[in-house]
């Protein structure tokens, strides 16, 4: 069995590479393609279309280039933030 700490630092990584690409997702369908939060309750097939339609290769790469540009942020601040706090 993995060690916890171990194990723990994998769910964290894992967490953050999710939470960092559903960010990358959201930002790129409000940012160009104009959804807004409530069309999701006003206009839901055109949400479901939009999502659907947003996986292209364009808006793929932005995405995967925006989530690993928010992963090294989060790296070297949260670096800075462990260092600043001993």
């Amino acid at each position: 069995m993995p060690f916890p700490e171990t194990t723990k630092l994998w769910q964290e990584i894992l967490a953050t590479v999710v939470l960092s690409s559903l960010s990358s997702l959201a930002i790129t369908v409000g940012r160009y393609i104009r959804l807004n939060s409530w069309d999701v309750f006003t206009r839901p097939n055109l949400v479901v279309q939009t999502f659907l339609d947003v996986f292209s290769w364009q808006h793929i790469i932005f995405i995967l280039g925006f989530t690993a540009l928010q992963g090294m942020c989060l790296f070297l601040l949260a670096d800075d933030w462990v260092k600043g706090r001993k």
